[in-house]
């Protein structure tokens, strides 16, 4: 056998170690580890460094931590249809954040996650901690939060802004835990919160505005309101729920 023929092999195996890990999986899951985040280019239009701009649909996972600086987003999802699985890895802050200060035009505030699509996006199994906000939806219809621990933030782990459905999700030692509330073009009515735990937060549990809001086997406790219950209460379902503070 010649030594060119001995070579190949060789030569394809060293190609394949090289690659990213951020390259597109056989199974078309896009791979995002801080390597990746730094290089941009993930999606079109995705500039070098944070955020990591997700523009078109599709299911994303991250492969390693990723460390933000402060003052930026970790990952801004802009396109509809997007699965973002964080598999069990953490999008995490600089140490010690705090709210920066009032000023005009104000200060960028951090979030690990913050979606601007339209519709049908989710975020799950990991965690987020150390930003101003984890997980920010901004005006979503059917936007989804599952197994994730939001922790440690300086204002809210979990904030749903439109509908959807928060599910075994952590939120702990945050201003507000989780809170569900309408879009600036008003209420879209129909989101579920289903076995979260929201304890130990600074000031709220859980805090929805009530519009056809379903709320069953959470627990909010260690704070001063456990969970918050806003505008028509006949718009709250309430089924299982345990908290050692009342509800407001």
């Amino acid at each position: 056998m010649s030594l060119c023929k001995l070579r190949r092999p060789l030569v394809l195996a060293l190609m394949l170690a090289g690659l990213s890990s951020s390259v597109l999986a056989v199974d078309g899951i896009i791979l995002i580890d801080q390597n990746r985040a730094l290089a941009g280019n993930v999606t079109a239009g995705d500039a070098p460094g944070f955020p990591v701009t997700i523009s078109q649909p599709g299911s994303y996972e991250i492969s390693g931590n990723l460390t933000v600086p402060n003052g930026v987003h970790g990952i801004e999802i802009t396109a509809s249809n997007v699965t973002r699985n964080l598999n069990g890895f953490t999008i995490a802050g600089p140490p010690g954040i705090t709210l920066p200060p009032e000023t005009v035009p104000p200060l960028p505030r951090s979030r690990a996650i913050s979606v601007l699509a339209a519709s049908n996006v989710t975020i799950l199994n990991g965690t987020v901690t150390q930003t101003i906000d984890g997980i920010v939806f901004t005006g979503i219809a059917d936007g989804h939060v599952e197994r994730i621990r939001a922790i440690n933030n300086v204002l809210r782990g979990i904030l749903l802004l439109g509908n959807g459905t928060i599910s075994d999700c952590v939120a702990s030692n945050n201003q507000v835990g989780i809170q569900v509330a309408p879009t600036a073009q008003g209420p879209i009515r129909g989101s579920s919160l289903r076995n979260n735990d929201a304890n130990n937060n600074a000031s709220v549990g859980i805090a929805v505005e009530c519009n056809g809001v379903s709320l069953t086997g959470n627990t909010g406790v260690g704070s001063p309101a456990g969970i918050r219950a806003e505008g028509d209460r006949n718009g709250c379902s309430f089924v299982n729920n345990f908290v050692t503070a009342v509800i407001q």
